[in-house]
């Protein structure tokens, strides 16, 4: 076999490694009702969780009661992902964090054991491998109050 040969196949294992499907967020725990939930999708460990902008997947709405259903419809699944919702109090598309460095603003990850308080939530911690059709829970926490 020679190498030329050998690149269909490796293309064709990386193209059944990510899959579109669609996923459900059900979150809670906006308080107050105020600004925009925004969703971040993470295929790995760059960037998360402080850059938002290296996630690959990324959607904002307003915020009208304290609780969302978030339909994700063409959503190109990965093996694992780690899926964030940041509660964008002030809508100024960013994550704000007091003078410690913790954040002030909501945050919730679709992971089953929630938030983890005392250390900041690593890829590797919240990664997940949801099948399409799932709906995952996100309660945001605000860890400053």
């Amino acid at each position: 076999m020679n190498r030329l040969s050998t690149i269909p196949i490796l293309s064709i294992f990386f193209i059944s490694s990510i899959i579109a499907a669609e996923l459900y967020l059900d979150v809670s725990g906006f308080q107050p009702v105020q600004g925009d939930a925004i969703v971040a999708i993470y295929h790995d460990a760059d960037g998360f969780p402080e850059n938002v902008s290296k996630a690959f997947y990324l959607h904002s709405m307003t915020i009208e009661d304290d609780s969302l259903m978030i339909h994700l419809p063409d959503l190109e699944l990965a093996p694992e992902l780690a899926i964030m919702v940041i509660h964008d109090e002030d809508s100024n598309g960013d994550l704000n964090h007091n003078f410690l460095g913790f954040p002030s603003e909501g945050v919730g990850m679709a992971w089953p054991k929630g938030i983890v308080v005392n250390s900041k939530p690593t890829y590797d911690k919240v990664k997940i491998s949801p099948s399409t059709g799932d709906t995952l829970k996100v309660v945001v926490k605000h860890l400053s109050r």
